[in-house]
């Protein structure tokens, strides 16, 4: 499945430290795309997002995000319907539905090493307590649980950018 992902961010509210809103929307399409793209539903994922570029002068850029997750029920059904043709004794036959598929708490950090490279981490958690179609037979777990590190080299930068605060 390839996934696209198209993000909006809104300004720094004024008089608050760092903050800001994601509304990414995402498109799902099969993999591989080679000749047509084919819809298969979208997701919306409203994110409430706290980020400090420079915590206690240490040099650490933060980010704690809460989001939650909804999907068009042809997404749904991608993920959790099983079609009667494909339905077996243990797995039985299901329409899944749109509407809520979970929520995640994500906290990243991480630093500049050089002007050219960056060290990150992140830890997340996601829970799909409540989610729609928890009654499917392709639903397996409530939780969830991820960890991460990795680097970031940029590969050229503009002539002019914006001064940061």
């Amino acid at each position: 499945v390839r996934v696209i992902t198209i993000t909006s961010m809104e300004s720094v509210t004024p008089g608050f430290p760092p903050a800001r809103e994601r509304r990414p929307s995402v498109c799902v399409f099969p993999q591989p795309v080679k000749e047509r793209f084919e819809y298969r539903g979208i997701v919306a994922q409203p994110e409430a997002v706290y980020r400090h570029d420079d915590i206690l002068g240490s040099g650490i850029r933060v980010r704690l995000g809460l989001a939650s997750t909804f999907g068009t029920g042809e997404l749904m059904d991608m993920f959790y319907g099983v079609a009667p043709q494909y339905a077996t004794a243990t797995r039985p036959a299901y329409d899944a539905d749109a509407g809520y598929l979970g929520s995640r708490l994500r906290l990243t950090a991480g630093r500049a090493v050089t002007p050219w490279a960056s060290v990150y981490g992140l830890v997340e958690g996601r829970s799909h307590h409540g989610a729609t179609n928890s009654e499917s037979p392709l639903f397996r777990r409530d939780t969830g649980f991820a960890a991460g590190v990795g680097v970031t080299i940029r590969l050229a930068r503009s002539g002019r950018t914006v001064p940061r605060d």
